[in-house]
């Protein structure tokens, strides 16, 4: 089953936002040449038991 076009163009719209206005310390963004698979990098925010750390993600949307 492949993607809606209703979820691609959602998908395609909040990776423009995350890739032109980040929250702090957050940046996401497509990979390959599948909209459903992403990858995001998340730094740890200071007062917390995560500051200093970078967290690396794979994100993968099922096809519904």
């Amino acid at each position: 089953m492949a993607l809606s076009a209703v979820s691609i163009n959602r998908m395609t719209r909040d990776i423009k936002e995350m890739t032109q206005a980040p929250p702090a310390g957050i940046s996401a963004w497509a990979t390959g040449n599948s909209i459903s698979r992403c990858q995001a990098q998340i730094i740890g925010p200071e007062g917390t038991p995560y500051m200093g750390g970078v967290f690396q993600l794979r994100v993968t949307f099922p096809d519904r």
